[in-house]
């Protein structure tokens, strides 16, 4: 049974509380308390407006950059393209913004895109292996330069560029003899194009002749392994392509283990002879592209970007 000492502590406690509870709401621990978090709210709100207005600020200085640099736009890249032919093949799906922004300056620059192509999933897709395999035995006889003994994605790379470059068989060859209605090198190239086209392979346009190619890569998956073993068949057919033309270019986003760029650089056949840029798809990138593809051209070539060993821009 619970006798009266009981209730007389329990009573005691409660009273005890009450009487801290009156202490703490309405003495001088509560204002301490009510002004120290007063104090903290202001410092944030504070803070919150220096953030703002430092935003605001730095969003007008790039507006402001960006504004100059277009003005001074010809100064900076004004003809450095002049009578240049340009393929631009987008890889990975980069934004379309992005690669509007480099044609454009190419333009500016005096340059013609004569050819918009993109490079589809089914190049790279591990289900379509056997498929791209047949594909090029298909279409090897109309490849110059390769046979049957050339592996499959080499072979579809050098598919790849004979449509932007027509190429002719060298005289006396089995294929020229056994020519038939893809005899010349032009219709070859649109035979090529058709079907890669046709095996999903690629898509887009080629317009006229071209001289020069960008490749523009987007981001790609987010895993840095999964990116190296597609980065590996891309860094392929970009130093195929470079075979046929005057500059290659490969512009991605921020620099990343197992991209393209890394590759290449490491490749003792392409690190002389492929030009890299990183950090390019934003509006100051795309100058530097324009830049880098005249050095190429002029058989200049070079990695541009940010940190390690790259250059940050490529003088005139």
């Amino acid at each position: 049974m619970i006798d009266f000492r009981y209730h007389v502590v329990s009573l005691t406690a409660v009273f005890l509380a009450l009487a801290v509870g009156v202490v703490l709401g309405s003495g001088p621990l509560r204002t301490a308390l009510v002004s120290e978090l007063t104090n903290e709210s202001s410092e944030l709100r504070t803070a919150l407006a220096e953030s703002k207005t430092e935003t605001a600020n730095a969003l007008e200085d790039s507006k402001i950059g960006e504004e100059f640099v277009d003005q001074a736009a010809d100064l900076l890249i004004g003809d450095v393209l002049e009578g240049s032919h340009v393929a631009v093949i987008r890889i990975l799906t980069p934004n379309g913004a992005e690669v509007t922004g480099i044609k454009d300056r190419i333009v500016e620059a005096g340059g013609t895109v004569t050819a918009n192509l993109s490079i589809e999933p089914n190049w790279t897709d591990d289900a379509q292996a056997t498929f791209r395999t047949a594909f090029a035995s298909q279409i090897v006889e109309n490849v110059v330069g390769v046979d049957s003994t050339v592996a499959p994605d080499r072979v579809l790379a050098h598919a790849l560029a004979q449509t932007l470059v027509p190429t002719e068989f060298p005289e006396g060859t089995e294929q020229e003899e056994g020519a038939t209605a893809t005899a010349t090198s032009a219709d070859r190239s649109r035979v090529l194009l058709d079907l890669l086209k046709g095996a999903e392979l690629v898509s887009g346009t080629v317009t006229g002749e071209v001289d020069s190619v960008v490749f523009v890569i987007g981001y790609g998956p987010n895993s840095d392994d999964e990116l190296a073993v597609l980065s590996d068949v891309f860094k392929e057919i970009t130093g195929v392509a470079d075979e046929y033309v005057a500059g290659t270019v490969v512009a991605t986003g921020p620099s990343r283990h197992g991209d393209v760029p890394s590759l290449i650089q490491a490749s003792a056949l392409l690190d002389d002879n492929v030009t890299t840029v990183t950090d390019a798809l934003n509006y100051y990138g795309h100058f530097t592209v324009v830049l880098a593809l005249a050095k190429e051209v002029e058989g200049e070539a070079g990695h541009y970007g940010f940190g390690g060993d790259l250059l940050l821009f490529p003088g005139r």
